[in-house]
């Protein structure tokens, strides 16, 4: 038990600190994106995609209009949409080459990475 109340500490220790860095500036904004978008597109390459995905049911529950990039049935992108795309590192090349689309298109885009 002492060991998961360590990695539970650790990882609320981790989660302040990120939380931390971003300004209430930056969540109002991406508060707009996500309120303003006609719909809003997912994306994330293996464990991101993960992520992902699972972020993207959370937005259907809360009413929003959700696609996961790549998937099959996906509508393509629009201007006026919302591409948010989830990476580690925010350096893979699918993420930025889905990034340089989401934004030839005139889409709106939010990253979510381990970098700032």
């Amino acid at each position: 038990m002492k060991i998961f109340r360590k990695s539970l500490d650790y990882m609320q220790s981790k989660i302040k600190d990120i939380l931390s860095e971003i300004s209430d500036e930056d969540i109002d904004n991406i508060k707009k994106f996500f309120l303003n978008a006609d719909r809003i597109f997912v994306y994330g390459a293996g464990r991101s995609g993960l992520v992902a995905k699972a972020f993207a049911i959370r937005l259907v529950h809360l009413g929003f209009q959700t696609f996961v990039i790549g998937e099959t049935i996906t509508a393509p992108v629009r201007k006026g949409d919302l591409v948010v795309i989830v990476s580690g590192s925010g350096e893979t090349i699918p993420s930025k080459m889905t990034a340089e689309i989401a934004r030839n298109i005139g889409a709106k885009l939010v990253s979510i990475t381990a970098n700032k």
